[in-house]
């Protein structure tokens, strides 16, 4: 989007790969601190802005402080470009969910007998007993009726899947619905009325129907509002069998578009939904078709208009239904398809041309039935070799991705496969960098221990992959995987503790195979500190997981949509502190819970249980964390730097103030106050881990420093406070600054009044106090500097004294609050000694 030369890119990071990937560089390249990171993020010319409550009260302004200057925005435009793959910028949220897509979804959900049927019976009638203006006011209540009631549906089916959280499942029955809506009118098509069942109103009810219709539009009291009510009645039965098209729009918005975004999308849907019933109303109004010609022309063609509606009503249900269901349900009837399909199609085959060719007059089609059975057998061969080529891709794949690691040695230092026992214990020794996968367990009972080292990904693989039981991994730090940690389907008895698992795109995974029922089952995850990944904890296939005394701080913290029960939570138990520290161990630390805690033992007691719920959509499906983890306890302070005591005054000196925080869950605002104002300080050397006990502890050094501070007594603390809004400050500090008006006092050791019978003098004196010069003076002669910055103390010069005679020198010095002081004027001599021996004369110079 552009404006006024202001040009804006969105990228959705939820569910995009490659656009968390661009953000985490993002956040790289402008050095945001790993405990700021997170979304919504905005980032302006070299600047940034994350949250929503910093963006909305700085955007403005930083917008405008860039209007100001050459409207650049270097750092940004480099990364757009250096990543011009990466999906979409002008995304709303609706991904492929196109204008074309929602205008032919409705058009094919427009074509509708039903209700056509209904149309024309209102209004043959009255158009028979000439009463045009009638049959057009009920032909638009009609049609206004069946949009309204298309409408709600619409909002009431959109607002039940969004509120319960339950859009993978309303997909799946959508597809379902509509696949089957799609194979019943096929049905008809080809074999109409066979099975004793049509896609129509049954016959028994069309009597009754027919007779409740004349008396509510021919009689006399016939109304708009009985075609009203009889357009609702009509959409209430046909919804939930012709709406195939419609579930698939509603289950796209239900993923993808904002509460804004659905209004003007359902209106524009249902406006098209009912476009072929204001043309038939308009058409029979101004006579352009005949009532009975155009009855006539849909019973005629009652086949065709089912064929038309029923393949892209299949097609519609196969893209409505998730990929990994799909792929799963296709891999089931594979399988099925192997064990019993072969031989029941032989025998139908076998069977139907029996039946033809026993009867003469159809032994003439056996070449037809023989060029059918073979087009069928070629399609049946080519969808087995397609999955079955698909398979061995996809082997390949996860093979390239494993066969490459070599087996692991003890202790690691490489990326490998570990596919032995040993000794039991497995130790990383350094830290790895990875291209793709980095260790694979494989051999059960192996404990591994990381040792604190970190293991870095390139944003693709899996850090550590367990592929056994009875597995613990330890004390890892993962970075910029895919998968931080992925427990494989069917693993049992594994447990994930100690771990700081950050910036991927899952956390920890617990995977799932297309067509195998059978979860991982009885794993345990604490005390793992997972951030700033796009999802904390995804579940796809597991049962009685058991997920406590973690941190998760993370765009969802965790996603659960399987059929299993997982526990969230632990018993309550207060005899240990749990991962921040508190006094009660029971569920985990969640950054997005917002209930209370009323009895202050560091246990939630409001909305209960966390069930991850972002904009109205839930995430854990079973369950909950029903004893989540807050927060009671203030940041904590050390290692005060700051003046203290009384200073002298000096325009130009520099006071430094600095401080170190720390909180058992996150730093929010840190300040000091100097005489009653409030300075926001620098943050230096962050650090989000665990302390030396294995709990949270989120750790940064602050600092300001000012100059020219006035004359008189300064007073000062620290604030901050944490996430949770717990505050804490230092004691009240002071010092004095005092305005110095006497200058240094200054004494002359040497030289002495006396006579030297050398050149090279001594200077030897003492001062008083600190200053910042220190010069001389001989025989009134200009100063000569020899000292600067100097404390109090004695200081020696050795001057050299340019002729013999009477001299006198002064000594001058300024402290640093600008008062020169100078010593008394010291005369002393310098003399020649002059000697002779024989007839010869000499000098003796004394040095």
């Amino acid at each position: 989007m552009e404006s006024e030369g202001v040009r804006v890119r969105r990228f959705e990071v939820f569910a995009n790969r490659d656009n968390l990937r661009l953000l985490n560089e993002y956040f790289e390249r402008f050095n945001v601190p790993v405990a700021d990171r997170g979304v919504p993020a905005v980032f302006v010319g070299s600047s940034y802005l994350v949250g929503d409550a910093n963006i909305l009260d700085g955007l403005e302004g930083l917008l405008q402080s860039y209007s100001d200057g050459d409207g650049s925005s270097v750092v940004v435009d480099e990364l757009v470009e250096e990543d011009g793959a990466y999906g979409s910028e002008g995304s709303d949220g609706m991904g492929c969910l196109s204008f074309l897509a929602i205008t032919v979804a409705a058009l094919v959900d427009s074509i509708n007998p039903c209700s056509m049927a209904i149309l024309f019976f209102l209004l043959a009638g009255l158009l028979l007993l000439r009463k045009r203006k009638k049959a057009l006011r009920v032909g638009l209540a009609f049609t206004l009726s069946v949009f309204v009631a298309n409408l709600l549906f619409g909002f009431g089916i959109l607002s039940a899947v969004v509120l319960t959280g339950l859009s993978g499942v309303f997909k799946v029955a959508a597809g379902v619905i509509a696949i089957l809506t799609g194979v019943l009118l096929l049905k008809d098509a080809f074999f109409y009325g066979a099975g004793g069942f049509k896609m129509e109103v049954p016959e028994f009810l069309r009597p009754y129907l027919k007779r409740r219709l004349s008396k509510a539009f021919y009689g006399k009291s016939s109304s708009l509002i009985g075609a009203f009510l009889v357009g609702f009645l009509v959409t209430s039965f046909e919804v939930p069998c012709t709406g195939g098209p419609y579930f698939y729009v509603l289950a796209r918005m239900a993923d993808d578009a904002t509460r804004m975004q659905t209004i003007p999308i359902l209106l524009y849907y249902n406006l098209i939904f009912v476009l072929p019933l204001m043309l038939i109303t308009a058409l029979l109004y101004f006579g352009s078709v005949h009532v009975e010609r155009a009855r006539e022309w849909k019973e005629n063609n009652k086949r065709l208009i089912d064929f038309v509606r029923g393949l892209p009503m299949i097609a519609v249900g196969m893209v409505t239904i998730p990929a990994t269901q799909i792929s799963e349900a296709f891999a089931l009837f594979l399988n099925i398809y192997r064990a019993i399909g072969i031989p029941l199609l032989a025998v139908l085959i076998s069977y139907l041309a029996y039946q033809y060719l026993s009867k003469h007059e159809n032994r003439s089609k056996l070449v037809k039935w023989i060029g059918m059975a073979s087009l069928i057998t070629m399609i049946i061969a080519v969808a087995i070799t397609s999955a079955q080529t698909a398979n061995i891709r996809q082997a390949e794949k996860q093979k390239t991705n494993t066969s490459t690691l070599p087996s692991c040695t003890n202790p690691i230092t490489e990326c490998c496969i570990i596919d032995q026992l040993g000794d039991g214990y497995w130790d990383l020794a350094t830290d790895l960098k990875a291209k793709g996968d980095c260790i694979l367990i494989t051999a059960d009972s192996v404990i591994l221990r990381c040792n604190g080292h970190t293991i870095t990904g390139n944003g693709t693989g899996t850090g550590i992959n367990i592929s056994a039981n009875w597995l613990v991994v330890r004390d890892c730090n993962i970075n910029n995987f895919t998968y931080g940690i992925s427990v494989e389907q069917t693993k049992k008895g594994n447990i994930i503790e100690r771990n700081k698992i950050f910036n991927n795109y899952r956390g920890i995974l617990f995977n799932a195979i297309p067509g195998n029922p059978t979860p991982s089952y009885d794993n345990v995850v604490m005390k793992n500190i997972v951030i700033n990944n796009s999802v904390g904890i995804r579940i796809l296939r597991a049962d009685r997981t058991r997920i406590y005394d973690n941190y998760f701080k993370n765009i969802i913290n965790a996603w659960d949509d399987s059929v299993y029960t997982n526990q969230w939570n632990t018993s309550y138990d207060c005899s240990n502190p749990n991962i921040i520290g508190e006094v009660c161990v029971g569920g985990n630390y969640w950054h997005d819970y917002n209930g209370e805690d009323l009895d202050s033992d560091g246990i939630g007691d409001t909305n209960l249980p966390y069930t991850c719920t972002i904009d109205s959509i839930r995430y854990i499906l079973n369950g909950g964390d029903y004893l989540p983890l807050v927060d009671i306890n203030g940041p904590k302070y050390h290692n005060i730097q700051a003046p203290t005591g009384s200073l002298p005054y000096d325009p130009s000196a520099v006071y430094e103030f600095s401080i170190t925080w720390k909180d058992n869950v996150h730093l929010d605002k840190v300040f000091l106050e100097l005489d009653g104002a409030n300075y926001t300080l620098e943050k230096t050397d962050e650090y989000l881990g665990f302390d030396s006990n294995y709990r949270v502890e989120h750790r940064a050094n602050y600092s300001i420093s000012f100059t020219g501070l006035e004359p008189g007594t300064h007073t000062y603390r620290w604030y901050a406070n944490d996430t949770r809004n717990n505050w804490n400050s230092t004691q009240l500090y002071n010092f004095t600054i005092v305005e110095d008006n006497v200058p240094p006092s200054i004494e002359i050791i040497s030289p002495k009044n006396i006579t030297y019978n050398y050149l090279n003098i001594k200077l030897e004196f003492t001062i008083n106090e600190a200053a910042s010069w220190i010069a001389y003076s001989l025989d009134h002669q200009e100063n000569i500097t020899i000292f600067t910055n100097v404390e109090a103390g004695t200081y020696t010069k050795y001057i050299y004294i340019p002729n013999y005679g009477s001299h006198n020198i002064i000594v001058y010095a300024k402290d640093h609050a600008g008062n020169t002081g100078k010593s008394e004027r010291i005369y002393f001599t310098t003399k020649r000694i002059w000697g002779g021996v024989g007839n010869f004369r000499y000098v003796i110079m004394l040095y």
